[in-house]
């Protein structure tokens, strides 16, 4: 994990055997309250309020890129959250069962985590002035038990179909 402060990218270590998800949501909830405390700071020290209303129309804004690992290989989630499935995720003859349960578990992880971002933003009085922007990417590399890439069945970073495919057919 990195934290980009400034002009300086600071690598996070020290951090074994701490789930990614918990971390990445920690210290996004702590960058959205020191923003939120700076502001309440600024806009208390303004005397007047025609000064509230030019420093509100003037704030700063802030830039969170939130990339959360899950949910993405390895494939794992704090058995805490693969219990909440037990009786909802049986275990087949094939059995999957148990992947399924980790990755319902990394989904869990991955909802509460952004939930939490999301009640800190509110907390904070920036919900109004608050763009969320959710993304994922286009899973693994070649396709396995664990990816399917459909129309991008050749794997991540090819073209499908290949050119040769798109040369029109009039002549």
């Amino acid at each position: 994990m990195h934290d980009y402060v400034g002009s300086q990218l600071n690598n996070t270590v020290g951090l074994g055997g701490y789930y990614s998800t918990h971390l990445y949501t920690q210290r996004a909830v702590a960058i959205i309250e020191q923003f939120a405390q700076r502001q309440e700071a600024v806009k208390a020290s303004t005397a007047t309020e025609e000064e509230e209303d030019v420093w509100e129309a003037a704030s700063p804004s802030l830039f969170l890129y939130l990339a959360y690992q899950s949910i993405h290989s390895p494939h794992a989630a704090p058995d805490s959250y693969q219990d909440r499935f037990y009786t909802t995720i049986p275990d087949p003859p094939d059995g999957v069962g148990q992947h399924r349960r980790v990755v319902a578990g990394m989904v869990a992880a991955l909802d509460e985590g952004i939930g939490h971002v999301t009640s800190a933003i509110k907390v904070a009085g920036m919900e109004q002035r608050t763009t969320r922007v959710f993304m994922s990417d286009t899973g693994g590399t070649e396709p396995s038990f664990f990816s399917h890439l459909c129309l991008l069945h050749s794997g991540r970073g090819r073209r499908h179909p290949p050119e040769s495919d798109l040369a029109p057919t009039h002549t």
